[in-house]
């Protein structure tokens, strides 16, 4: 990647696009590389401190990044692949209370209201055809 300034201010730039973009830009348009218009979004990525199976902790830790990836204007949340019952729970994810609690905190983050207006990519032990 190329660090460039752009001809009409002095901001430093990563391939063109200035890098606190979203922030000065009062439309949601913005011309940027080439003359192309293209949409400005944040995104908010979260690296949390979860801990297995304490899925009351880890949903507070979880709708704590959704609030502040509200607070930054975020458009998209990304949380971590295992986020609701955290890493590290082996043999337990043959166990039926790892999805049903997983699934419980799921239900809880959306019935906060907190996803409204942004859409959020939420960690969970998946099931296929009774297969983990």
């Amino acid at each position: 990647t190329v660090t460039k300034k752009m001809a009409s201010t002095s901001e430093p730039t990563v391939d063109g696009v200035r890098a606190d973009a979203a922030e000065h830009c009062s439309a949601p348009m913005a011309e940027l590389q080439h003359g192309s218009p293209r949409a400005l979004a944040t995104l908010a990525t979260c690296s949390l401190n979860q801990w297995a199976l304490d899925f009351d902790g880890n949903l507070e830790r979880v709708l704590e990044s959704i609030r502040q990836a509200r607070a930054a204007g975020a458009r998209y949340r990304l949380g971590p692949e295992l986020e609701l019952p955290g890493y590290g729970c082996e043999d337990h994810f043959y166990e039926p209370d790892t999805l049903l609690h997983s699934w419980q905190s799921l239900a809880a983050i959306l019935r906060s209201g907190l996803t409204d207006g942004i859409l959020c990519d939420i960690g969970s032990p998946p099931l296929h055809q009774s297969g983990r």
